[in-house]
């Protein structure tokens, strides 16, 4: 079904590509061999290595007595032992040179994902990553992205990016999907604007407004239940902390046009891999 899927495809081979002789490059699904050679007891004994106290958060939301929540969750997991035995931290991939790749494989439309190597979950960065990865293809239909190619130019049907951030290294992705004949002048619009971010200050005025439709587009968030429990669930793995809402709103408020423009430079052509399937 994920070979199926070009967009999907798409972003697998790319990550492959950054991050080839590495732990993470590789698809988390595997592959038919690997599948097809996993015993019972590697299943088990993945459970047992991985899936420990030490590194898992049970998250209930709703209004319910703390006691109770305590009782089953001694009840269910308490038999369960408390390290990770066989755990083996995953070395830093290399920064490798960028990669461009065309894969013809015989479709209808072109989808290209062009991607970059950014600062992890724990670097101060972040902030102005998250605002950058929204500014540039978030939900709001304003995207910079969005606004060039589909809205003004016709280029695409779709455009989105995205920010992965894992403990030692991060990657924003820009995916779209278009013609194949609209595919170089698609590339030179991305240049254009990831140049022009990374030059150029943003006038306080619009960055302003960036940050507060940011924000926005938090509270909205933060009235889905998954959406909180993933947040704080994630958060107490990688932080040890509940998140605040206006806490994080806060950072995002205090980015500043060089933090951006720091941020944006990451993402330039020199630094960026290409992986299209057509």
């Amino acid at each position: 079904m994920s070979a199926s899927t070009p967009a999907d495809a798409a972003y697998d081979a790319l990550e492959d590509l950054m991050f080839d002789g590495s732990a993470l490059g590789h698809n988390v699904l595997g592959t038919e061999q690997s599948v097809e050679l996993l015993t019972p007891q590697q299943c088990s004994d993945f459970l047992k290595s991985h899936y420990v106290p030490q590194a898992m958060v049970l998250f209930v939301l709703g209004d319910y007595d703390t006691g109770e929540v305590m009782r089953l969750a001694e009840r269910h997991y308490g038999a369960m032992h408390h390290s990770l035995e066989r755990f083996q931290p995953r070395v830093t991939p290399a920064i490798l040179e960028p990669q461009h790749r065309t894969h013809d494989v015989d479709l209808h439309q072109a989808h290209l994902v062009v991607g970059a190597r950014v600062p992890g979950i724990y670097d101060q960065q972040r902030y102005a990553f998250m605002l950058l990865n929204n500014m540039l293809g978030g939900p709001g239909m304003n995207s910079m992205l969005n606004v060039e190619l589909r809205e003004r130019r016709g280029y695409v049907y779709t455009v989105e990016s995205n920010l992965s951030l894992f403990t030692d290294s991060g990657l924003l992705e820009i995916y779209l999907g278009c013609d194949p004949r609209d595919l170089r002048a698609s590339l030179d619009v991305i240049d254009h604007i990831t140049a022009l971010l990374a030059s150029d200050p943003l006038p306080e005025r619009r960055l302003e407004a960036a940050k507060r439709q940011y924000c926005g587009q938090l509270v909205v968030a933060a009235d889905s239940s998954e959406y909180v429990a993933m947040s704080v669930a994630r958060s107490l793995l990688y932080h040890n902390t509940v998140p605040s809402l206006e806490r994080t709103a806060q950072r995002i408020m205090e980015v500043t046009p060089a933090q951006l423009q720091q941020a944006a430079a990451f993402i330039t052509t020199p630094h960026c891999s290409t992986m299209v399937l057509r």
